[in-house]
């Protein structure tokens, strides 16, 4: 009994290593196939890796040269509109000197025009408008009629009837050329047209002096001033129309006495206000104011004074002294042509 055991011990015992062997055979060849599977898996994967980095290169490649191919158009579009560009703005230069020239032709046509009508206006003596800027905070401009034959004091009457401004105080202004004098429009340097402007230039403000002229006469002076100007200044303004010496006299404003170092703006005297004057040291009776009338019928307003028993000589040298252009060979007392009228004492 004990001899069969054993033998079947050293039988199984045989047959131990032959299953190892055979399990370890299984293994190799299952190791063996997953290895083999994992190569060709990362051979796979390796392929596939390959093949999105060349399609990625490809991609690159095509984009860069895409870019490339952008930058040229957009240089070559930026060119093009560049130079689309300059010939707009040359376009609109010549536009602008083609609107230069016709607006000159136009204003050369418009001058034309005027003079014909302003020459056929002239035969038949029609009247034409004008148009007055006045010296307004809204800056108002008012139109006129008036004719060739009108004068720029006829204009100035005009004005006063229609803004209650005093012609004495007006000064028309065009081209910033002063208008004066009694000619007729036609008659002036600058020719005025039709619907022409004329600035309207207010003077300084005025203010009245009511002057003894004798015993009981009072004669009333009225004089351009500013307010700027000392009393000194008006009473030698006295002087010129009345020939009343600055020392002879004083000036008051409602009875209160005037300095004559203090300006008008000093005490407040505004426009047409009025002063009185104090004659203090009568001229003698003998003495005499003269005042021209020459042959356009406007009286000066200077004027000389000279003595009772002064002769006619004299009478001419003063008057050539106070005005200069009006030598005393061609000053005739008395005559038509200058008038020497006997006024006031001074």
């Amino acid at each position: 009994m004990p001899k069969e055991v054993s033998s079947q011990n050293n039988a199984d015992q045989v047959d131990i290593p032959g299953d190892l062997t055979a399990e370890l055979r299984k293994l190799k060849h299952a190791y063996e196939t997953l290895s083999s599977n994992r190569e060709k898996e990362a051979s796979a994967q390796l392929a596939v890796k390959d093949f999105l980095w060349n399609q990625l290169r490809t991609m690159d490649r095509d984009h860069m040269a895409l870019l490339r191919i952008k930058e040229v158009e957009a240089a070559q579009a930026t060119e093009a509109a560049q130079k689309r560009q300059q010939s707009i703005e040359e376009l609109q230069v010549a536009a602008r000197k083609k609107d230069d020239e016709i607006a000159r032709l136009r204003a050369q046509v418009v001058v034309a025009e005027n003079k014909v009508t302003s020459q056929k206006r002239r035969r038949l003596g029609c009247t034409f408008k004008i148009f007055v800027k006045i010296p307004t905070l809204d800056g108002k401009t008012i139109a006129l009629e008036v004719s060739d034959s009108d004068t720029i004091f006829s204009v100035k009457a005009k004005i006063q009837d229609k803004e209650g401004i005093p012609a004495g105080q007006q000064r028309l202004m065009y081209i910033n050329t002063l208008l004066v004098g009694s000619c007729a429009l036609k008659d002036q340097n600058i020719q005025i047209q039709e619907e022409d402007i004329l600035d309207l230039v207010i003077r300084g403000m005025h203010i009245f002096v009511k002057v003894r002229a004798g015993k009981s006469a009072v004669e009333t002076v009225t004089l351009e001033v500013e307010s700027s100007d000392t009393l000194q200044s008006v009473k030698a303004k006295i002087f010129d129309q009345t020939c009343m010496p600055p020392g002879g006299h004083r000036l008051f404003l409602s009875g209160k006495l005037l300095e004559d170092s203090c300006t008008l703006a000093d005490y407040n005297i505004e426009n047409d206000s009025i002063l009185d004057s104090d004659v203090r040291s009568p001229w003698p009776s003998e003495m005499l104011r003269l005042s021209v009338k020459t042959p356009t019928s406007m009286s000066s307003s200077m004027c000389a004074c000279a003595r009772r028993r002064s002769t006619i000589s004299r009478q001419r040298f003063m008057l050539s002294w106070a005005f200069p252009r009006m030598s005393s060979a061609s000053c005739r007392v008395g005559s038509t042509e200058s008038r020497l009228r006997m006024g006031n004492p001074c």
